[in-house]
């Protein structure tokens, strides 16, 4: 809902400042007064074209901002996002401002915004009749809104709309799966092919060092063996051996140490050391007996170096590292193994969701289909009044049959068309061939009163919904617009009585002549103002007190439906 509108500098406005209510407020002012002007600075403020002559005169800048009340659930907040508006958020404010030089910026919640996302908000808070690309009953995703209104399917519309998402990410997931699936089955025979002929091998941690030590032992066997024995020959073997020596030694320390006790402990380690080379014979002599030169045994381990050899060049890498690839290996074809049951799960899920988004979009085809006939006789009913000879108004609705999941779009699976005739004789045409902007104003008025009280709209702006009409037909607009205005805010210019007098607010714009300018002002007018006003539309400039007498009347007439509900 508007609230507040300011216009600064703008064309024939040099300062407006107005705030608006809830409900059907009429705009009315002699003609060239500029009520298009209030229009027209709504529709720059949403992205029309600004050009430097609408800047007035004497001034270096045009300025437009408005304040627009949210309601509690609205698809304004879906396309803000969290950057804008949050679940706290009641008030969107709006501005654009144009600059000598024709630099134009937009703003929205004081952040700077371009035109196509100021156009995006302003299809979604505003809806103007007049200008005919902007009517958004042209567009079929809004003509199948109000049939889904009539139906009582917007709740399955909804559910249609979150299952056809659903099945959105459950596609995209799928698909990325499925890429990444194909990927790895390309290089699975790679690499279980060179897994295989690690494990093959039966590589082992440390494994090179170990032949490394024992290709050197088998390979100076001979010399080895030479060496032990000499060692074991100078321990123990021969006569001047080591042992023999110390054991020598002991005695003759056992014999000093009855004269003198410092020998004693020189006599106990001599005998530990006697004891200490015993076990190093022994283990001399053991080993000397392991050392067996096993041709066979070294011809082995030679091509088993050999052979980790090649591998270490063929890899680039050491052994070690050759087995760390071979856990990754294995460790990718496992996910591969898990990926393809998740693909398999998923394939399952997707499965599911689209019989259910199927059913569900069947469904709401059906529930359409069984309305749009409904709906066809009642708005026909409700055109009757308005001025058109015979009208008839249908609704053309195609379903794909059979259904596939594939043809099923975010608001179901249905082709819609309004199509409509003024007269006998006349084809039914679809609503955006209408001729005149006047008859669309009025088809739409007449669209939107048979469901005011079952779905919601955003400000609604009517500039030519009085084109070519009066008396009787002007009467039965005004009761339109007056049922439309006691659950949607509703704004018209209007140059007839009968509709500014059924009005909630009144809004007058009148022209200020002077010799060095000529400015538009605008006025919300009180309660008791509202009878000269309305008595200039039926008398002119010269109102009398006839004219005053009828335009009071006009303003105290209830229509059945104001009396109902007060």
């Amino acid at each position: 809902m508007l609230t507040r509108l300011q216009i600064r500098d703008f064309l024939l406005v040099k300062d407006i400042s107005l705030d608006f209510q809830r409900g059907f407020t009429a705009i009315t002012g002699e003609t060239g007064a500029g009520k298009s002007m209030i229009l027209g600075a709504l529709r720059v403020l949403f992205g029309a074209t600004l050009t430097e002559q609408m800047i007035r005169d004497g001034a270096e800048r045009a300025i437009i901002e408005a304040d627009f009340q949210l309601a509690a659930a609205t698809d304004v907040r879906e396309l803000l996002g969290d950057d804008y508006c949050d679940d706290e958020t009641t008030m969107i404010s709006v501005r654009r401002e144009l600059m000598r030089g024709g630099r134009a910026r937009g703003f929205l919640q004081d952040r700077p915004a371009t035109i196509d996302f100021l156009r995006a908000v302003g299809e979604r808070v505003m809806d103007f009749h007049g200008q005919r690309d902007s009517l958004s009953l042209f567009r079929a995703s809004r003509q199948l809104d109000f049939l889904d209104a009539f139906a009582g399917t917007s709740e399955l519309c909804e559910r249609v709309s979150r299952q056809h998402r659903m099945r959105a990410d459950m596609l995209l997931k799928r698909n990325e799966l499925q890429s990444e699936v194909q990927t790895r089955r390309k290089e699975q025979a790679l690499l279980a092919y060179q897994l295989e002929e690690i494990e093959r091998l039966g590589l082992k941690e440390g494994e090179e060092e170990d032949i490394a030590s024992r290709l050197k032992k088998l390979e100076h066997a001979e010399r080895l063996s030479l060496l032990a024995g000499q060692i074991a020959g100078l321990l123990e073997q021969d006569d001047t051996c080591a042992i023999s020596l110390v054991g020598q030694a002991r005695q003759l320390a056992d014999d000093a140490k009855r004269f003198d006790e410092h020998f004693a402990p020189i006599a106990s380690e001599l005998e530990d050391l006697a004891i200490r080379l015993r076990d190093l014979s022994s283990e001399v002599a053991h080993f000397a007996e392991q050392i067996v030169a096993d041709p066979e045994e070294l011809e082995l381990l030679r091509q088993r170096a050999g052979t980790l050899s090649d591998l270490r060049r063929k890899h680039g890498i050491d052994i070690a590292q050759i087995l760390q690839q071979a856990r990754r290996m294995k460790e990718t074809l496992a996910a591969l193994v898990d990926m393809e049951l998740q693909l398999a799960k998923t394939d399952k899920e997707l499965v599911k969701a689209e019989s259910l988004l199927t059913s569900l979009a069947s469904d709401l085809s059906a529930r359409r289909h069984r309305a749009a006939a409904q709906f066809s006789r009642t708005v026909t009913e409700s055109l009757r009044p308005l001025g058109f000879a015979n009208p008839k108004f249908e609704v053309k609705l195609d379903s794909p049959s059979p259904l596939e999941v594939e043809q099923i779009r975010r608001n179901g699976a249905d082709q819609i068309q309004f199509l409509f005739s003024g007269a006998s004789g006349q084809p039914l045409l679809p609503l955006s061939d209408v001729a005149s902007g006047g008859e669309s104003s009025r088809v739409t008025l007449a669209i939107k009163s048979v469901v005011a009280e079952r779905m919601s709209y955003p400000l609604l702006v009517y500039d030519e919904v009085d084109l070519g009409i009066s008396g009787r037909i002007a009467t039965a607009v005004a009761n339109l617009l007056c049922e439309l205005g006691r659950a949607q805010q509703v704004i018209v210019v209007t140059h007839l009585p009968q509709i500014a007098a059924r009005a909630e607010h009144h809004l007058q714009v009148s022209k200020l002549v002077s010799d060095s300018s000529t400015v538009t002002t605008a006025l919300m007018l009180k309660p008791d103002e509202r009878a000269q006003a309305v008595a200039s539309l039926l008398a002119g400039s010269e109102v009398s007190s006839s004219a005053l007498a009828a335009a009071d009347e006009l303003l105290h007439s209830r229509h059945p439906s104001q009396e109902q509900a007060e």
